[in-house]
């Protein structure tokens, strides 16, 4: 989005909700880049849309419609058209000029995205977790604050010289059941056999994948020590970046299907990612 803007030559509103999924505030993690004009971190007890929102453009209203980036009023399924609507109404999106979800957003990646049709609206406010624009996205503008960059530096210097990242998230993503941990092992004693040297960084939200791993991989898995597991407690979403960037250090990343996290770890070190399936 901030590559978007750039070419639009547009400003940016990042909207960061803090919420129970993610209880940290966005300057807690990184530091603010020039880019980003307005940092907005409303306090939400609803569970939220997925990912952050941004606002590309300025406040001055132009209505307008453009094919190139249409479809939000075409919902077929009412359910979906009811809660697009509730959304609407809590989060005030109707201010805007334009409202692109993440349906939306999904018509865009099926074809090279025209920059041309944003000019088309004064305000454009994009709510998704999908990188749609430019690959790999421009994660180089996101740097983590320092005391956080120096955890990560002291994790990746005391890797070994063939890591592979491990990501198996559990218990706030039921999709990713058909990640299952028997196939995370198959795929680790397959690493096991091309490389016997290789060590595997582990992420997860679950202690109990923590000891099946470690048994099942003796003197092989490295976990870093977690202050909390909880997303509802800033350390615990400042533990869970740590071991996002750790994971993008390391030679591939097998994770968990249906989850940005282990992707964004990939592509954050330009790494082959590997959908545990």
């Amino acid at each position: 989005m901030l590559s978007l803007a750039d070419e639009l030559d547009r400003p940016v509103t990042l909207i960061w909700n803090v919420n129970r999924e993610l209880h940290c505030r966005f300057e807690d993690l990184f530091v603010v880049p020039p880019a980003i004009a307005e940092l907005r971190q409303p306090r939400r007890r609803l569970k939220p849309s997925s990912g952050p929102s941004t606002i590309i453009g300025t406040r001055n209203s132009r209505p307008g419609e453009n094919p190139h980036i249409s479809g939000s009023g075409r919902w077929s399924n009412l359910a979906l058209g009811a809660l697009r609507r509730l959304n609407d109404s809590l989060l005030r999106h109707r201010r805007y000029d334009r409202v692109l979800y993440d349906a939306d957003i999904a018509r865009l990646m099926e074809a090279p995205v025209d920059r041309e049709a944003f000019r088309a609206f004064s305000t454009v406010y994009i709510r998704t977790y999908k990188h749609f624009y430019k690959r790999p996205p421009a994660f180089s503008r996101l740097r983590p604050v320092p005391a956080l960059e120096q955890a990560v530096a002291a994790q990746v210097a005391a890797f070994p010289e063939d890591v592979v990242g491990v990501h198996v998230r559990r218990t706030d993503h039921w999709r990713g059941a058909a990640s299952t941990t028997d196939r995370f092992v198959s795929l680790m004693r397959d690493e096991v056999a091309r490389s016997p040297g290789v060590r595997f960084f582990l992420a997860t939200d679950d202690t109990r994948e923590e000891a099946v791993l470690t048994r099942e991989f003796p003197n092989r898995v490295l976990i870093r020590p977690k202050q909390t597991l909880n997303r509802n407690d800033p350390m615990g979403i400042q533990d869970a970046l740590i071991d996002l960037y750790c994971l993008s250090h390391t030679r591939k990343v097998l994770g968990t299907i249906r989850s940005s996290f282990s992707r964004t770890a990939a592509l954050l070190g330009n790494r082959e990612f590997v959908k545990v399936r």
